[in-house]
């Protein structure tokens, strides 16, 4: 197995990063105080990582994104992408995170602003309702645990939040991880966020991982073409 496969491996076993910060509604960290950035290495590996996918293999790291989390297309396209692009890994010691990888893929893919390889599980989602019943139904059966529910939970609120604030997850891409600007976006995206994920308690999420969730959000929106 390539390096990147066996990080791929790894991120697939990772579990829900955690954090610590006060809130500024009753279930999100207070984002301005900056407790909730990440690591700085996680952060340029994932960058650098991405950065060098898109550039170089846009269509199989596009594969990676449009594929159902969790299922054998999506290992299909993991496989796939280790054995082309494990150079692409950096040396250093990182948390690896499942939806971090993803995340980190489809925001280059997003800044690169070339053609997005669709979602086709997601076919016949052109609306919100039948969006999250997509989503709803791709954690059913065998995924009761604690860290699927809290994936699914964030993924159908950053469907929420693009859909509500489209404007304001684009302006967060824009910004610098963990950046004040970031940071100032955060902030801004608070009340949506916060509607979105309506009552649960995500004080311990971290920015890098809101991040990766919206980024995979937009792009599944605008790969499917639809109005949620």
């Amino acid at each position: 197995m390539t390096m990147l496969g066996l990080v791929i491996a790894a991120a697939l076993a990772g579990g829900a990063p955690a954090g610590a910060g006060a809130a500024t509604s009753a279930n999100l960290p207070d984002w301005s105080r900056g407790r909730n950035r990440g690591s700085d290495l996680n952060i340029e590996f994932y960058k650098r990582f991405a950065d060098c996918i898109a550039y170089r293999w846009p269509g199989l790291g596009g594969a990676v994104v449009a594929a159902r989390p969790g299922s054998a297309e999506e290992q299909e396209a993991m496989d796939a992408l280790g054995m082309e692009a494990g150079f692409c890994v950096f040396s250093g010691r990182v948390r690896i995170e499942h939806h971090w990888f993803r995340g980190a893929i489809a925001e280059q893919l997003l800044r690169r602003k070339g053609p997005l390889p669709k979602p086709q599980w997601l076919s016949g989602s052109e609306t919100a309702e039948a969006l999250r019943a997509k989503l709803r139904a791709a954690y059913s059966g065998d995924r009761p645990n604690a860290v699927d529910r809290r994936d699914l939970t964030l993924r159908v609120a950053a469907h929420c939040t693009v859909r509500d604030s489209r404007a304001l997850v684009e302006a967060l891409l824009r910004t610098d991880a963990g950046s004040r600007s970031e940071r100032a976006a955060l902030v801004a995206l608070d009340p949506v966020l916060s509607r979105c994920i309506a009552g649960g308690d995500m004080r311990d999420l971290m920015a890098p991982s809101l991040r990766a969730y919206l980024a995979e959000a937009l792009y599944w929106q605008r790969a499917v073409g639809g109005t949620a």
